[in-house]
């Protein structure tokens, strides 16, 4: 079934500081779950309190090989397509804002409710190019040539997100976009295609296996398969579904197919890595 051409956002809630409130709390808990989904830590604020240094929301990485300060920033501004002056210069006082009064941040993610006109996009590509950075090696020993110390960040990138990114975070989340976009889901409400598969990850806190880096759906088995802190040899994947349709569905089992075992390293045995 093809997906409907749906209305933004901005036609659908009230207009003013209460649609801009709403919008900001629709925002959130989409990226809350967007966010837990890869695993960064999500942080937002209160809607009576206003921005925090210049952001809504920031998010970084909970990974432990990823642990540090830098964080990507999000502004949520409740304008039109065809953005006025005065709409443009306030976004640009804030992704400045943003920027000096948050030095890590890394990148600066600008949600809207509608997508870009041509124009606005032009207008947006500018005011990119007057901000955006990407150090190299040689532009950061410069830097402390010229400053007594290397930036406490190589780079700063900034985004535009609108209606496309929010219907596609709506469906990716039906439990929030049910309520905004329910024609978005009138395909699953009498049958079970609505049920999906919709994430599996193996859980490192009770096995001694873990995911590759560099190779999608290849896990490895830990310490030659000798249990660690408590952990067992065998491996534990976790499923994550999600029901679209409005039937209940009971889970019986869980069938995993192991397509093959095999190494590249010397030592350990074919069987300590799938």
């Amino acid at each position: 079934m093809p997906i409907p051409n749906v209305s933004t956002l901005y036609q659908r809630i009230n207009r003013g500081s209460e649609g801009g409130n709403e919008f900001a709390r629709i925002m959130n808990l989409l990226l809350a779950s967007e966010m837990e989904c890869i695993n960064h830590r999500f942080n937002s604020f209160s809607d009576a309190n206003g921005d925090y240094k210049g952001l809504d929301a920031f998010s970084k990485s909970k990974s432990p090989k990823k642990i540090g300060t830098q964080i990507t920033g999000y502004q949520y501004k409740f304008y039109p397509q065809n953005l006025t002056s005065h709409q443009k210069k306030n976004i640009k006082e804030s992704v400045r804002k943003a920027f000096e009064e948050n030095e890590n941040l890394i990148s600066w993610i600008l949600i809207t409710p509608e997508d870009f006109l041509k124009s606005q996009i032009s207008w947006f590509e500018e005011l990119k190019k007057g901000l955006e950075f990407n150090f190299t090696l040689d532009d950061m020993v410069d830097f402390k040539i010229k400053h007594g110390d290397f930036p406490i960040r190589d780079y700063f990138t900034i985004e535009h997100w609108g209606h496309t990114k929010i219907v596609d975070l709506m469906m990716r989340h039906p439990h929030i976009g049910q309520s905004y976009y329910p024609e978005l889901f009138q395909h699953a409400k009498d049958d079970s295609s609505g049920f999906q598969l919709a994430k599996v990850i193996l859980d490192t806190k009770r096995c001694n296996w873990s995911a590759s880096e560099s190779e999608k759906h290849v896990f490895l088995c830990n310490e030659q398969g000798i249990p660690t802190e408590n952990k067992i040899e065998d491996p534990i994947f976790d499923f994550y579904f999600i029901n679209n349709s409005n039937r209940l569905f009971l889970l019986y089992s869980i069938t995993v197919c192991v397509m093959d075992f095999w190494t590249v390293m010397k030592g350990p045995g074919p069987e300590r890595i799938l």
